[in-house]
């Protein structure tokens, strides 16, 4: 369904006009350095009976010769694509995590209700450090880059599935090979969202895929998942003219259906002496149900309007 490509070396997008994928891209620098491109398929709809994804369902939020940022939202799906390619290590921990910052900048209103997925090279190296975002199969000790990169993952949620046995298939797991051609390492990931419920999910490097240019560089990873996702009304989508989208206000209204719930709302409310002023019952009633709501849900995070709000000016 999707493709990512980093180091394209283009300085035009090719063959955009093709059958099979939609194509978007940054081109390379001047020098002829990086350029990045995501192709998504034409002819492949993202679930089960739906409708095969349009020129018009893709949106670039950021490009650049290094990072590439694509929103995709069809009636029943949206999610956010990423690929690019990371500064080496030789860059120092600093220059990467500047890197997935500004990465974090362009994403951080979209990612906390669109399902966020990278692909791309990270120059990283993953493994001796286990968190939810990073297990310890085929580990290696984190480079400055890896460190950036699992930083990253942690901050927006996502994991690496080829870095957890249970997911990675096969005996090969490297995906860079030196130029000299001594040593081979795991560099170039799939990242997938940790909140959505996977089906299936497996990795495997894909070594019949044809990526030589004039020695083998870069070997493919590729990544395959299915999610059993809950829609609602598709008319009243189309009706509206977006996407579904589901927040708070489901929230509230799926969880005070409980006979439950709306016993302990009742309890919490006291009705003020019908002799009260209607304004002041009003405020009372308002106050006490806030309370009582506050203490039933729980407590949810307020994000800032604005994306290029810093934390600490937001706090």
């Amino acid at each position: 369904h999707i493709v990512g490509l980093q180091e394209t070396r283009h300085k035009h997008l090719v063959d955009r006009m093709n059958d099979l994928y939609h194509i978007v891209g940054a081109p390379a620098t001047r020098e002829g350095r990086d350029g990045v491109q995501l192709w998504i398929s034409k002819t492949l709809p993202i679930y089960e009976g739906g409708p095969l994804i349009q020129q018009r369902d893709i949106t670039i939020v950021e490009a650049n010769p290094t990072a590439l940022i694509v929103k995709l939202r069809t009636l029943r799906w949206r999610c956010l694509l990423i690929t690019g390619r990371a500064p080496h290590s030789g860059h120092g921990l600093m220059h990467a995590e500047h890197y997935w910052h500004n990465i974090s900048v362009k994403i951080r209103q979209l990612s906390r209700t669109w399902p966020t997925f990278f692909l791309g090279d990270t120059n990283g190296h993953l493994g001796a450090v286990m968190t939810d975002a990073v297990g310890n199969h085929h580990p290696r000790q984190e480079n400055d880059s890896g460190t950036a990169f699992h930083q990253w993952l942690l901050e927006h949620h996502l994991f690496a599935p080829a870095t957890f046995d249970q997911h990675h298939q096969g005996d090969t797991h490297c995906t860079f090979v030196s130029p000299d051609g001594d040593h081979s390492t795991r560099i170039d990931y799939v990242a997938v969202p940790n909140q959505l419920h996977y089906e299936e999910l497996c990795t495997w490097v894909e070594t019949d895929i044809d990526t030589l240019t004039q020695r083998v560089d870069h070997v493919p990873v590729l990544c395959h998942l299915t999610v059993k996702q809950l829609v609602g009304d598709a008319k009243q989508a189309r009706r509206l003219g977006r996407p579904l989208q589901f927040g708070l206000g489901d929230t509230f209204g799926q969880t005070f259906q409980d006979p439950a719930m709306l016993h302990a709302l009742h309890d919490a409310i006291q009705m003020p002496p019908w002799c009260t002023d209607p304004h002041a019952t009003a405020d009372t009633l308002a106050a006490q149900t806030q309370q009582a709501v506050q203490h039933l849900l729980p407590k949810v995070r307020r994000w800032p309007r604005k994306t290029h709000i810093s934390d600490e000016t937001w706090q």
